[in-house]
């Protein structure tokens, strides 16, 4: 994991937000099976309403079909021509 954040939603004080940087999608995957998260995922039921997952960027199959077997709402914004990564960056 390159970054991680933790922080209230600029458009809803009573929201907070994870943001999370993967340089690759097997860093996502290695993270999610991590038990302690695992472990949170599973009690976040207990603690919140809503737990939407956005990407940005190029993921791998696994990635996706990862979190969708978590049942996990997901939004996937794909790097598309009129997007800019550096790509180099994350190689």
């Amino acid at each position: 994991m390159l970054f991680h954040n933790f922080d209230r939603d600029p458009d809803n004080e009573h929201k907070s937000v994870w943001t999370e940087v993967y340089r690759k999608s097997e860093d996502f995957l290695f993270h999610a099976d991590n038990p302690p998260v695992q472990e949170y995922v599973g009690k976040h039921a207990e603690l919140a309403t809503h737990f939407p997952i956005e990407i940005y960027g190029d993921v791998s199959n696994e990635v996706i079909e990862k979190i969708n077997s978590l049942e996990i709402p997901l939004k996937h914004f794909a790097t598309t021509s009129v997007g800019y990564v550096r790509s180099e960056r994350f190689a």
